[in-house]
């Protein structure tokens, strides 16, 4: 296998550069030995020593435009120091980062250096050489395909599929044994008795509204759209009418031509024309009309379910006496003649 890398910077020892106009300042460019080998967005540390006389300070320095990809960062400058040769030395260093693979150069540079006086001297940098490799490592043979690689074996525990079956399975014999003991209950102990459903007491359901105090707060809609629906459920449950999903002026029709006689499907008309007019109309009612409404409510129930009655009965004194009839005459019970 080849090295990952080549080598990143083919120049970082120092280059000297001498300034226009005299040997008291030169320049040093190079990249730091530790980056001298890097991969593809490894960092490239770069320093500009720039080597000048006290009395000359360098102005603002900034990098060449690359003609790559190139992150670039510069970092803080360290203070002068005095260096071996009586000239102070200011090191200016930036971070790069290369995201194109292949041989690169950092441009040369320009360095101005200000006197006290104003005076200015230029120097310029050496260009320096990096390569940047990939970061893939070389196989010896780039069409070979690798085998894949046989499931890893953790040794003493429990396969994870023979697991979830044992579960499974436990599962369904315990589902199916609950199932069993529930059968045999319910065939030693037979089908167990449902109880008939309470009858609503709709007397007691208008009371409820009138106590709700929705008349004081003026919740006319709620109030008269509770007393229509708890009147027109009382005729589905106790007449047969289907009064829900029926117009008032349908109901009354059909409950003229029901046990109910007409006096009391005008009654019913009436009371639920009054709730239509505040349901659909926005109409608002007198307060002392609607405190009687439930009351109203309540008497229409107990008249409508004494006429059921009173109907009831004369229906069963009728079939008594045509059994009567039928014992007499020799012939079977409930059979006209």
């Amino acid at each position: 296998m080849l090295h990952r890398l080549v080598a990143a910077a083919a120049l970082f020892s120092c280059v000297l550069t001498p300034v226009t106009g005299g040997a008291d300042a030169y320049v040093t460019s190079a990249v730091d030995p530790a980056s001298a080998t890097v991969t593809l967005g490894d960092p490239v540390r770069y320093n500009l020593t720039i080597s000048h006389s006290a009395d000359l300070r360098p102005d603002r320095v900034s990098l060449s435009e690359f003609d790559v990809d190139v992150d670039v960062t510069q970092l803080a400058a360290a203070p002068p120091l005095a260096g071996g040769d009586g000239l102070a030395q200011t090191v200016l260093s930036w971070e790069l980062r290369f995201f194109e693979l292949g041989d690169h150069t950092i441009p040369e540079m320009e360095i101005a250096l200000v006197s006290a006086a104003g005076e200015r001297e230029t120097l310029r940098s050496n260009p320096v050489a990096v390569s940047v490799g990939s970061v893939r490592e070389e196989v010896t043979d780039s069409d070979e395909l690798f085998d894949i690689k046989p499931p890893v074996v953790i040794p003493g525990g429990v396969p994870l599929w023979l697991a979830v079956v044992v579960l499974t399975l436990a599962v369904a014999i315990a589902v199916a044994l609950l199932h069993w003991l529930l059968q045999k209950r319910k065939r030693a102990g037979g089908e167990t008795a449902i109880d008939p459903p309470v009858p609503v007491d709709y007397i007691v359901e208008f009371k409820k509204i009138a106590r709700m105090g929705l008349v004081e707060r003026q919740a006319f809609l709620v109030y008269y759209t509770m007393l229509s629906e708890t009147l027109r459920r009382f005729l589905e449950d106790r007449v047969g009418v289907d009064a829900m999903e029926r117009t008032t002026e349908e109901v009354a029709q059909v409950l003229r031509q029901s046990p109910v006689d007409s006096v009391q499907a005008d009654r019913v008309q009436e009371f639920l024309s009054q709730a239509d007019l505040v349901k659909f109309a926005c109409a608002e009612p007198v307060a002392e009309q609607a405190l009687r409404a439930p009351e109203i409510g309540q008497q229409i129930v107990r008249d409508v379910e004494a006429r059921l009655a009173a109907e009831r009965e004369r229906a069963a004194a009728r079939e008594r006496a045509m059994a009567e009839e039928a014992v007499k005459s020799g012939a079977p019970a409930g059979v006209a003649e």
